[in-house]
């Protein structure tokens, strides 16, 4: 600035707040600024400040003890790309008003934005001045557009989840299709050979049906792995620890990645939708393993700890970027949707999801809330989950007139009615059985063991109303001396653990019914267990 227009502005500034001029005006207005938080300025035609506040002084940067700024200039506070849209907007402003944003260098080269309002002062000629308010926004145009960012990786995270939904159908259908469909097409052609060469002398009948039940029993397996991958329906009936040791179990089998799972077996039940968020961590988690962390192992950590749920799955592989997941569009340089879903998932239940990745390995950790106690519980008394009231017979309650005394009595429990009949039919012919009740789900199976007292109830484990579990515990404590026989799609080892935890006397894979039904039943009604095709002699009291 040259020193005639210096002096000229310093002129200006010495009339404008000359005592008892308009100086208390100034100042009484800028006060009343101050404590609103508003910077209030005068300044001349080319963005010299003739008179500014002390919240305005702040802003620019100016020390002064006085109203007068001697001449400073928001110009040298202005982002370059900003200063010529200044320039324009206080020429404008001498004739209307004139609002918008301004982005003005801090002392220490932090961009700020500043709300500001330009007007004229009412004065013309060379006392022209444009008045100006201004008041931080950079906060909240920052909370902005954090809103934006997260809005749009909500609306990219599900446009993600929506295309992952659709390509898993399209592999399931392609599957049912190319695989499944097969097969039982083969299946009826096998049977339709069957049923017209039976008249066919020298017709091989054993061979037709020993490959035709080898190939129903593909079938029903790979259904069976289709089923559990879109839910695990052991989740519901053994837990958490017993689902994940069946995943576990499978994962291995399918990628050689040895996997270690450290989970005390006193693991709490939790509501139904916290055991699913926590089933998908350790899948979502493994996947990553599997596909991208070039790791031979892992490690599956559970505890509970200050009423939390902590679990922790790690790997030794080589890690990724962790910072890329803290950037406002982690969608945008973390591939899928297995991470943001994760945590999505745990923060509507209350959870946090943190990952920790270096060079030795990637951890990630996820914590849930338990609930009160007693809010988890799976399994119910019938009176009090369907308001039915439960009689209960003296144990003396003599059975029907027409009752064999010389058959073992059999209660089956199935909700599916071709099973009921299925196991009907495998008991035809057998003289010393007698089926003397069926029972839809798990609250009428137990009704229906107080009153038909069986020798022998066939359980299935999914169940309405009351699991197969459930219903078995209420069973086993009002009479001990029924025999529980589980009949079940899971073919898995820890369904034997927790039988045995439950006192029931053994299982059946619902895919060898055919061959291993008959001889549980023997097995279990002579006193031994039957678990795994395998008959085990139990010692005589």
């Amino acid at each position: 600035m040259t020193g005639k227009r210096q002096s000229r502005v310093e002129e200006k500034s010495r009339r404008r707040i000359a005592p008892g001029g308009p100086r208390s005006s100034m100042e009484f207005f800028g006060n009343l600024a101050d404590g609103l938080g508003i910077g209030l300025a005068l300044s001349d035609s080319l963005g010299a400040i003739e008179y500014g506040n002390a919240t305005f002084k702040s802003i620019v940067g100016i020390r002064s003890d006085s109203g007068a700024c001697s001449g400073a200039t928001l110009l040298d506070r202005i982002a370059s790309a900003g200063r010529r849209d200044f320039e324009i907007a206080l020429a404008h402003a001498k004739l209307v008003p004139v609002d918008g944003n301004l982005e003005l260098l801090s002392a220490n080269g932090d961009l700020r934005t500043f709300r500001v309002s330009l007007n004229s002062s009412g004065k013309k000629g060379r006392d022209a001045g444009v008045w100006i308010l201004a008041h931080e926004v950079t906060e909240l145009i920052e909370t902005g557009r954090a809103l934006d960012d997260s809005q749009g990786s909500v609306h990219l995270l599900s446009a993600r989840l929506m295309q992952a939904q659709d390509a898993e159908r399209r592999r399931m259908a392609r599957d049912l299709h190319d695989i499944t469909r097969q097969e039982l097409a083969v299946i009826l052609m096998s049977l339709t050979r069957l049923s017209m060469g039976l008249a066919t002398p020298g017709f091989d009948a054993v061979a037709e049906i020993a490959e035709t039940v080898a190939l129903a029993r593909k079938v029903e397996s790979e259904i069976r792995t289709l089923s559990y991958v879109l839910h695990p329906p052991m989740l519901d009936e053994l837990g958490l620890k017993s689902a994940l040791g069946w995943y576990i179990d499978g994962f291995t089998k399918r990628s050689k990645i040895a996997v270690e799972m450290d989970i005390p077996q006193t693991l709490p039940r939790l509501s139904r939708d916290k055991e699913i968020a926590i089933f998908r961590v350790v899948q979502e988690s493994l996947t990553n393993v599997l596909k991208h962390a070039d790791s031979a192992k892992a490690r599956i950590r559970a505890d509970v700890k200050d009423g939390c749920l902590r679990l922790c799955v790690e790997d030794a592989g080589h890690g990724f970027r962790t910072q890329l997941l803290n950037s406002p569009n982690p969608q945008k340089v973390v591939p899928g949707v297995g991470i943001l879903g994760m945590r999505e998932r745990l923060q509507q239940l209350g959870g946090v999801l943190d990952i920790e990745s270096t060079q030795a390995g990637t951890q990630v950790r996820a914590r849930v809330p338990l609930c009160e106690a007693g809010a988890d519980a799976s399994a119910e008394e019938p009176s009090s989950e369907m308001g039915v009231p439960v009689a209960e017979p003296a144990r003396g309650t003599a059975l029907s007139a027409n009752h064999d005394s010389a058959r073992r009595r059999i209660l089956i429990a199935d909700d599916h009615e071709l099973m009921r009949r299925g196991i009907q039919n495998l008991l035809e012919g057998q003289n010393d059985l007698q089926v003397r009740g069926e029972a839809t789900d798990g609250l009428e199976a137990v009704l229906k063991a107080r009153q038909l007292h069986p020798d022998l109830v066939i359980m299935d484990l999914s169940m309405p109303r009351l699991g197969g579990f459930s219903a078995a515990q209420q069973i086993r404590q009002w009479h001990p001396s029924t025999k529980i026989l589980v009949f079940t799609n899971y073919p898995y080892s820890h369904v034997e653990s927790m039988l045995r935890t439950l006192s029931c006397d053994g299982y059946v894979s619902k895919a060898r019914a055919s061959t291993d039904l008959i001889r549980a039943i023997r097995a279990v009604l002579g006193g031994d267990k039957f678990y795994d095709s395998e008959v085990v002699q139990t010692k005589s009291a």
